[in-house]
């Protein structure tokens, strides 16, 4: 019975963090999502909140203003980095790679205007 609640519990962490993903409050997100995996490391929801997290931070780095927006674009890499690392077979993969070379894009975009 203890494990059924358990279950449960995460189950409605996994649903407050995407409900934060779907009405867009990506930072919130990535704070729902880093949460649940330190609450529950075991979770069911792991490879999708991994992922989730990843998608959010990148979505708060692209609608960003210019000034924090090369700080945030490298917590998306840090978010992708902990997906890899943890699903290197991930069924997400495919669609976090390719949001992952947008993010080195634009980082190198931003370090070419930063430097005088």
């Amino acid at each position: 019975m203890i494990d059924e609640l358990r279950f449960k519990l995460e189950e409605k962490s996994f649903n407050n963090a995407k409900l934060y993903f779907r009405t867009q409050f990506y930072k919130s997100a990535v704070v729902a999502f880093t949460n649940l995996l330190k609450d529950y490391p075991a979770s069911r929801y792991k490879e999708e909140s991994l992922f989730l997290s990843f998608k959010s931070a990148y979505y708060y780095a692209l609608n960003s203003i210019e000034t924090k927006q090369e700080e945030r674009l490298k917590g998306a890499r840090e978010e992708y980095i902990k997906l890899v690392d943890g699903f290197p077979k991930s069924r997400y993969l495919r669609e976090a790679e390719g949001m992952y070379s947008s993010v080195e894009s634009k980082l190198a975009i931003l370090s070419k205007n930063r430097l005088p």
